[in-house]
């Protein structure tokens, strides 16, 4: 990775075939090569799209850069908007939902580091 860049410039990589799932795209804004305390990822959900609920073995800090749409961790659920934060332990079961009208971007940061086979 570089030290500077622009998210703009990087590729959505399409996460589109998860089991269960509908949608979810991401880019990589920070891996291992800079740090392996965390890594950090741009992801987006279209209109419609969601996450299964499901549970990692990582820490999640998601903070909603834009859209609206709903987050589940264990039996709770909140809506979520533009400027809200969420904090997932690991081992917790969590999901995300948007349903529309635009896109759910959200920047989010896994703690120890999320490693992703491409």
């Amino acid at each position: 990775m570089h030290r500077v860049f622009s998210v703009g410039d990087q590729p959505w990589r399409n996460l589109r075939d998860l089991p269960g799932a509908r949608g979810y795209e991401y880019k990589t804004i920070s891996d291992e090569s800079y740090t392996t305390a965390f890594n950090s990822e741009l992801v987006r959900l279209q209109p419609g799209d969601h996450s299964v609920p499901h549970i990692e073995p990582w820490n999640h800090l998601l903070y909603f850069l834009s859209g609206s749409g709903e987050v589940t961790v264990e039996d709770r659920s909140w809506a979520v908007a533009e400027g809200t934060v969420c904090l997932v332990k690991a081992g917790e079961r969590h999901s995300l939902r948007n349903p529309g009208p635009g896109d759910m971007v959200v920047f989010v940061v896994y703690d120890p580091p999320r490693l992703r086979d491409l």
